[in-house]
């Protein structure tokens, strides 16, 4: 059985680690955000070289497309997962998401 105040500080380090690593992509080393942008915009370039025939081209294209942020927005969620365990365990009042 898991205890209960383990995975309230799993979830809360998990948060701590997630803001630290958005604080490197936003304000530190910025190759990492320029190979999502290079990614994204050599996407962008194929889906605009496609004939209108080339349906699952342009499905495929638009579905990595898609996916290609997703690990961000995992990172952000464990964040605001993380601040939300702090909140519950000092007694706060979460406001909802930011």
């Amino acid at each position: 059985m898991v205890d209960q105040t383990d995975t309230l500080n799993d979830k809360m380090k998990r948060g701590i680690e997630a803001q630290r690593f958005l604080q490197y992509l936003n304000e530190g080393e910025q190759y990492f955000k320029k190979i999502f942008e290079e990614i994204d915009r050599e996407l962008i370039e194929a889906i605009n070289g496609l004939d209108p025939s080339q349906q699952m081209e342009f499905t495929i294209l638009q579905a990595k497309r898609a996916s290609l942020y997703e690990p961000i927005k995992r990172v952000q969620m464990d964040r605001v997962i993380g601040i939300e365990e702090r909140n519950r365990t000092e007694g706060k009042t979460s406001g909802g998401l930011l």
